[in-house]
């Protein structure tokens, strides 16, 4: 079965862009989790929701760059709908898995934490984020 050609006027979802989001969206959620968990402090919790949100981003850019690697000026797009569902998962949860664990485990560390206390949440927050960016992009 052949893919027919994009036409002009058909929706695409970029995949940089969308491993970009749900890397910095699952990092922000796992710092706020891990920050929460560890202290029960709102400005602790607040602080550590912008760091994760920073470490998120660089994480969803090196996903993004390792993932859909293309020539300069170039990206690559999936027309939404059904069939887009497959990229768009693993284009969502390839960023936002390794996004959660690294930030989950960076607070931690500067929160002086237990590391798995916040681990196992944010990496159910990180997968669940993962897959709602996937089916929000290919399905909307």
């Amino acid at each position: 079965m052949s893919v027919p050609e994009l036409q002009a006027g058909d929706r695409v979802v970029v995949l940089a862009s969308l491993i970009r989001g749900s890397a910095l969206v699952a990092g922000a959620a796992s710092g706020g989790i891990t920050a929460w968990l560890a202290t029960h402090r709102i400005g602790t919790t607040a602080l550590y929701v912008v760091g994760g949100t920073i470490i998120g981003y660089i994480v969803g850019l090196l996903a993004s760059r390792l993932a859909s690697p293309v020539a300069q000026g170039t990206v690559v797009v999936i027309r939404v709908g059904w069939g887009s569902l497959p990229r768009t998962l693993g284009g969502g949860l390839c960023a936002s898995i390794p996004a959660s664990a690294a930030v989950s485990l960076l607070c931690a560390v500067a929160l002086g934490a237990d590391m798995l206390q916040g681990l196992w949440p944010s990496l159910g927050a990180g997968i669940a984020l993962g897959i709602a960016f996937a089916l929000l992009s290919s399905l909307t």
